[in-house]
C-alpha cells in the first residue's frame, strides 16, 4: 500500500495555507504544483514548510492548523466561506419565515 505525503505551508500562527504535490526552492519563493497547476508561493506568504506530511481526506487549507509535533488540527476559528450570492438567498429566505409569522399573528 502506497502512501501519498505532500508538502504543507503554514503561517506564523500555524494555519494550513496550502497542501501541495511538489515544492522546489527557487529564488522568489517555492515553486509548487498541486491540482490546480504550477505557481510560485512567495517566501513572505508563510513561515513553515513541512515536506512529506501524510495528509488524510477532508484535510484542507484554512480549517486546520499543523505542527510537526501534533500533527494537524482543527482550525478553531475557521470560518467556512459564503459566497454573496448564498448569503443574499439565506436573508430572503429568513425575511420570507418572517414575513409569514407576522401574516399569521395578524390573521392575513
Amino acid at each position: 500500500m502506497s502512501t501519498n505525503t505532500f508538502t504543507v505551508f503554514t503561517d506564523s500562527n500555524n494555519v494550513v495555507t496550502s497542501i501541495v504535490n511538489t515544492a522546489v526552492l527557487v529564488s522568489n519563493g517555492y515553486l509548487v504544483t498541486d491540482s490546480t497547476g504550477e505557481y510560485i508561493i512567495s517566501t513572505a506568504a508563510f513561515v513553515n514548510v513541512y515536506p512529506e506530511v501524510v495528509v488524510a481526506s477532508g484535510i484542507v487549507p484554512q480549517a486546520y492548523l499543523y505542527t510537526s509535533a501534533g500533527g494537524f488540527v482543527a482550525n478553531p476559528n475557521y470560518v467556512p466561506y459564503v459566497s454573496t450570492d448564498q448569503k443574499i438567498a439565506d436573508l430572503q429566505s429568513a425575511l420570507l419565515q418572517a414575513q409569514n409569522a407576522i401574516n399569521t399573528l395578524l390573521g392575513v
